[in-house]
């Protein structure tokens, strides 16, 4: 009998093995699938493209049939993402598969529902002879892996939030001319691995790629002021993202627990929001400009709460000559009176306590740095009018009187 198990498991090995080389093996199961998304790429209407998709693997399938296989587990990504690049590329889809209205003053057409089949969603410039200038509302897409968005489209205001049908959504492009990403528009899309950013974005809302935990890199246009709140919190593998030359605000939780490993604020930022870049586990490295005139520290009276708690990496901090920021922080706490009539302020005091971590807690001269270097703290209520109007300066928002969020309309 010890004999036959022995046979058989070595059968059973053999057999395991030669399956994983005919899908890795050149001419194998796997590699007929870069002929399959060539033909995507190059399909020259939208029946080419559709008959191509049919012959795709079922990538889920045969990553759960071959768990633990790193190298093969690898090559599934990449050709998962390959076919969401090609998808990005298909031909447009015929009128017929969307819902749409007229936009308010007419000019245009704002689409309202996907009604294809097709996961891979390509929106028209236009439709009727008229321009589609805006994709919005709610339960918009459902089941989709790509969304190519025209240059025409200037709003893309779908929110992922309440709408929970962007979840299976791996690439998204937005062509030049799109000025604004709506809140929480791909909230939770974590197969999210490839977004593609015009020039011409002005603006995107709180939120928008929260929780996207495949999404590794990203490039931020020059054309954004503000890095909103929670822009990517939780994005736990994003590695490589840049903080552009035109950014006069990175917002509260903005890179919260992401992968980075240095964060280098450009001259001309002006505001730095709480936890901005906390809980970053590979953050290393800091530099502040002297342009920075708020930094939000020690918000609801939490003990060691800053702009960048919990990097127990961070090492290095470099700060610019001039740099004398005013500390805010927040009156109250959690349960008690925090709308103060009376705003308070203290001069000169050390905002070491703004930074936590062990690499920090270790380096006696870096403390020794920091203490030396002095911020005004400043308690205030939500109300205060040279806060509250420096504010909405720049991030195009108004206070309001909660202590979690802090701003009207808040991600929260």
């Amino acid at each position: 009998m010890k004999p036959t198990k022995k046979i058989g498991k070595v059968l059973c090995g053999l057999l395991a093995g030669m399956m994983v080389l005919s899908l890795t093996s050149c001419g194998g199961g796997l590699a007929k699938y870069e002929k399959v998304i060539t033909k995507m790429q190059n399909a020259s209407d939208r029946t080419a493209f559709e008959n191509a998709e049919k012959e795709l693997p079922n990538f889920d399938g045969l990553e759960k049939e071959y768990f633990g296989k790193e190298k093969l587990l690898k090559e599934l990504k990449d050709f998962e993402i390959k076919t969401a690049i090609a998808g990005l590329s298909a031909p447009e889809q015929p009128d017929s598969v969307f819902q749409y209205e007229l936009s308010k003053d007419g000019k245009g057409v704002v689409i309202n529902k996907y009604k294809g089949e097709s996961p891979y969603v390509v929106i028209p410039s236009e439709i009727q002879g008229l321009p589609v200038v805006e994709v919005s509302g709610e339960n918009i897409f459902s089941g989709v892996k790509t969304i190519s968005v025209p240059g025409s489209v200037k709003v893309f205001d779908v929110n992922g939030l309440n709408e929970r049908k962007l979840y299976g959504v791996e690439a998204v492009s937005f062509g030049e001319g799109v000025e604004r990403i709506g809140r929480t528009a791909f909230y939770g899309s974590t197969k999210l691995r490839k977004v593609i950013l015009p020039s011409s974005l002005k603006v995107i809302e709180p939120g928008a790629f929260y929780g996207c935990k495949s999404l590794t890199s990203i490039k931020l246009p020059d054309s954004l002021k503000v890095i909103s709140e929670g822009l990517f919190y939780d994005c736990e593998n994003l590695e490589s993202v840049n903080i552009p030359a035109s950014v006069k605000m990175i917002d509260e939780d903005a890179f919260h627990n992401t992968k980075i490993t240095e964060a280098i604020i450009p001259e001309g930022c002006e505001w730095i929001g709480f936890d901005s870049f906390s809980w970053c586990p590979e953050l290393k490295s800091i530099t502040l400009p002297s342009s920075v005139k708020y930094i939000m520290g020690e918000i609801c009276g939490a003990k060691e709460a800053g702009i960048a708690r919990g990097c127990d990496s961070l090492e290095t901090i470099n700060i610019a000559d001039g740099f004398k920021p005013v500390c805010i922080e927040l009156t109250g706490s959690y349960v008690g009176s925090w709308n103060r009539e009376v705003t308070e302020k203290k001069e000169n005091q050390p905002y070491s306590n703004l930074f936590t971590g062990n690499k920090i807690k270790e380096s006696l001269a870096l403390q020794k740095m920091m203490n030396e270097n002095s911020v005004e703290r400043w308690l205030y209520n939500a109300d205060d009018t040279k806060v509250g109007k420096d504010f909405k300066a720049l991030a195009e928002r108004p206070y309001d009187k909660r202590i979690i969020g802090i701003v009207k309309g808040s991600l929260w």
